[in-house]
């Protein structure tokens, strides 16, 4: 009986050693198989980042994009805002500038959404990329003086912009800081006030 019992453990301890080399070979081939598919994923959002940048290169080259803020950063403080009513067009050489806090909305402002519209025209305009990195950001930036009854003075602003259309816009005349994203005219969501 205890011969028996000695084989029976033997041939257990033969055949779960077998069944966990087996699963060990299965993990170790679905680790390389993840591997490379990290890899391959990397390697398609590089390409994607790399035609993203591209698109944005030859929107600001155009001088046709739309800065859509969804932050504004002031030295009072920050505060979320709506990209459809907070942003910066460029139109070849129109502009439009539009702020429009939230809380707001109610109050009446020259523009009925709680802030300003100006439309202006391109005064400078300006931008600078490395061509051979896309992980650099490209820097726009703009003078925008508003037409006539938009508003006074000349708008300076400085546009940071990233590959994945990321980016931050410091308006020089507020002392104002917005983060957003860069869109094309065409794909841009926004609402433009009154401009009287």
């Amino acid at each position: 009986m205890k011969k028996t019992t000695w084989i029976i453990g033997l041939l257990l301890m033969v055949f779960l050693s077998g069944n966990y080399l087996v699963a060990q070979e299965v993990t170790t081939g679905n680790n390389q198989q993840k591997k490379l598919t990290r890899a391959e994923k990397k390697k398609l959002k590089e390409e994607a980042e790399k035609a993203n940048w591209e698109k944005i290169v030859e929107m600001v080259k155009a001088k046709q994009f739309v800065f859509m803020a969804s932050y504004f950063y002031t030295p009072n403080g920050n505060t979320m805002v709506n990209p459809s009513t907070n942003f910066f067009s460029v139109d070849r050489d129109n502009a439009v500038v539009q702020i429009s806090f939230m809380n707001l909305e109610g109050v009446p402002t020259r523009n009925d959404i709680g802030g300003i519209t100006a439309k202006c025209s391109v005064d400078k305009y300006t931008y600078d990329y490395d061509a051979d990195d896309h992980n650099k950001p490209i820097t726009i930036r703009v003078s925008a003086r508003p037409l006539a009854g938009q508003g006074t003075g000349i708008y300076q602003l400085d546009l940071t912009i990233y590959s994945d259309g990321s980016g931050e816009m410091q308006m020089g005349r507020y002392n104002l800081r917005m983060n957003g994203r860069l869109s094309s005219p065409d794909n841009a969501r926004i609402f433009q006030g009154n401009t009287r």
